[in-house]
């Protein structure tokens, strides 16, 4: 869906947005390597205050043949401290004295985890897993090479395990993962050979607790190559990937499809956009398949259409994705025509925003993406090479004219958000750190919105309808539109608009769980308000059976409990099984028992509040609510 602003609001809309963003303030941290090798970009990870660099060395060693090593700089941001260290790690390319030099492919990840262990993937293109980690926490100048700690490491054959483009990330738990494409194999004459279709993503997921590693097969489809994917972790223990698929492996590539899919970390689940749960391995071309960009040509064209995209998730939760999109219809490599494209997760459907810089950028650039300071944040450079930030304070919808990043240089290869108004992002030499404005300044008073149902904290029964109502002004203009979202803590579901007065909605079929209830007013500056509420769906309490309350029914006591739950069947009836469930319907304990048998049911493990005691008694059921306390 292409978005078009009629020309006076639209106009409107960018001088407003242009203040937002031209109030940033650039700041050159450190000059990370002067004689850097800028054929590679370099990647960088923060932990707590202090940030560290990998970058390969642009001076070749002659005791190896002319290889170039990778190195490490770090630097402190509360006393602008900067050290480096020696040479670190091997890397795959060299000053083409052995024939064999591949510079361009010797892409580099680096993490952090939640101790303090730096995490180094570099030197891989089509090789087995060059995985580094610190002794110590923090030890930037001492790693040991864990490459074969990763499962299948050692695998043979067609399930040979080669790696290119690594992606790093670290969640909010501490654990830290990598995503990597893995080369594909066939054999010909009983030889093993690569093959440039069947490429596959894999997850490797770093368990910060048990210390080890695990491993999902994310995206696979025969006959097409999961080439190149993107990963962001937010603050709600989610990890949001997506990915750039290809027909062929040839040349420049005709990538034509993109996919999302947003990884659970604590429920181990991966979900689409809308909630749905998905299975993996995701094939492109099925409904597990989240197609952000689903292709504008058939498979078996020359198009390239897309490069390698981006992830970031805006107020709403909601994932908005950044993709360069190629204009021209016969591709050129030394005249492309690419533009930067946006797709948002509006709570219903991906909507796209077509080139938000008005002007084409250079060929296989890939700008790095942010949400900071309450703005959605492309760095990109323009067909010069200049360096330049255009922002959306709408979540995505539009974006202002790029700003130039002074004092910034050329090429931003990665950002980070380290703060609510603050990123880090480096170029090919240097570290710079960008404040937002704490609020964005504008003439436009932003509405004002309270939930006034249901109430915080409320607790419903599933089933129940729930009624949401919102109350909203705006001060210097008029509300144009409430929206009513239900959250999860993990992503933000639109469950209606209302664009006039009453704001209401009445909502049935609320999920169990623990909810929040959203409203956002919207104003007709664009300015935006939100109000939340959180509220708990409980299980149903079933009708005690008949029959059983007629008759002397079972004894539970104490209510409240701390330590046990005394449990009795009496005279009558043979044999019972009891469980106890939790108020989101989750069973945490099942147990039989026979006539007349008195028990202690040991309940000291448990969390207080409230419990759900379900009782199957020779057939009949009842189920008590009993308080832990």
């Amino acid at each position: 869906m292409n978005i078009k602003l009629h020309s006076l609001f639209a106009c409107l809309f960018l001088v407003l947005a242009t203040l937002n963003v031209s109030g940033q303030t650039t700041t050159s941290l450190v000059n990370y390597g002067q004689k850097v090798n800028t054929r590679n970009e370099a990647s960088f990870a923060y932990h707590n205050n202090l940030v560290y660099i990998l970058y390969v060395d642009n001076v070749a060693d002659d005791s190896l043949g002319g290889m170039y090593w990778a190195r490490i700089c770090r630097y402190n941001l509360d006393t602008g401290a900067k050290d480096w260290s020696g040479n670190l790690f091997h890397t795959i390319a060299t000053d083409n004295r052995n024939g064999d030099n591949d510079e361009g492919h010797n892409d580099s990840t680096i993490a952090v985890d939640g101790d303090g262990y730096i995490h180094v993937w570099i030197g891989m293109h089509n090789d087995k897993m060059k995985y580094y980690r610190s002794l110590s926490p923090g030890a930037y100048t001492s790693f040991g090479d864990f490459g074969n700690t990763f499962p299948g490491y050692n695998d043979t054959g067609l399930e040979l395990k080669t790696y290119s483009y690594p992606v790093a990330a670290t969640t909010t738990n501490g654990d830290v993962f990598v995503i990597l494409r893995r080369t594909a194999w066939y054999y010909k004459n009983g030889e093993l050979k690569g093959l440039q279709h069947n490429e596959k993503q894999d997850l490797y997921h770093w368990n910060n607790t048990t210390k080890t590693w695990t491993m999902d097969l994310v995206k696979k489809q025969d006959g097409r190559n999961a080439y190149m994917s993107n990963l962001y972790a937010d603050n709600d223990n989610n990890l949001h990937i997506v990915t750039a698929w290809s027909q062929k492996h040839s040349g420049d590539n005709t990538f034509q499809k993109g996919t999302y899919v947003r990884y659970d970390v604590s429920a181990n689940k991966y979900y689409k956009a809308d909630g749905g749960q998905v299975n993996i391995p995701i094939d492109v071309d099925t409904a597990d398949a989240d197609k952000f960009y689903p292709g504008e040509h058939v498979w078996g064209d020359a198009y390239t259409e897309i490069q390698t995209p981006q992830v970031t998730v805006n107020s709403l939760g909601h994932p908005v994705v950044m993709y360069p999109y190629n204009t021209a219809p016969n591709f050129s490599q030394t005249n492309p025509s690419y533009v930067v494209n946006i797709a948002t997760w509006n709570g219903a459907s991906w909507t796209r925003v077509d080139n938000i810089l008005s002007e084409n950028i250079a060929n296989h650039t890939r700008p790095p993406m942010t949400y900071t300071g309450g703005q959605i944040n492309v760095f990109s450079r323009n067909i010069n090479n200049v360096g330049q930030l255009t922002s959306s304070s709408d979540e995505g919808i539009t974006f202002s004219a790029p700003v130039a990043l002074k004092g910034a240089g050329n090429s931003p290869v990665q950002a980070l958000n380290y703060s609510p108004n603050t990123d880090l992002y480096i170029n090919k030499r240097e570290l710079f750190r960008v404040v937002y404005p704490e609020s964005n300044p504008s003439t436009n008073v932003n509405p004002t919105v309270s939930l006034t149902a249901p109430t915080d904290g409320a607790e419903f029964v599933e089933g129940t309808t729930i009624t949401i109502s919102a109350n909203a002004s705006d001060t210097d203009g008029t509300i144009t539109k409430v929206e009513f979202f239900d959250g999860d803590g993990a992503t933000n579901r639109l469950l209606h608009t209302a664009t006039a007065a009453p704001y209401t909605y009445e909502w049935t079929a609320a999920p169990l769980g623990a909810r929040s209830i959203l409203a956002k007013a919207y104003d007709n500056l664009g300015g935006a308000a939100v109000s939340i509420n959180h509220i708990t769906v409980v299980a149903s309490l079933s009708i005690s059976d008949n029959e059983l309350a007629s008759k002397k029914g079972p004894t539970l006591y104490p209510n409240p409990f701390s330590e046990v739950i005394n449990f009795k069947i009496h005279d009558g009836y043979k044999k019972a099984e009891v469980q106890i469930i939790t108020v989101l319907g989750q069973t945490i304990f099942s147990q039989g028992y026979r006539e007349n048998q008195t028990v202690e049911i040991l309940t000291d493990k448990l969390a207080t509040g409230p419990y759900l005691i379900k009782m199957n008694i020779d057939g009949h059921q009842t189920i008590k609510r009993m308080m832990k306390q």
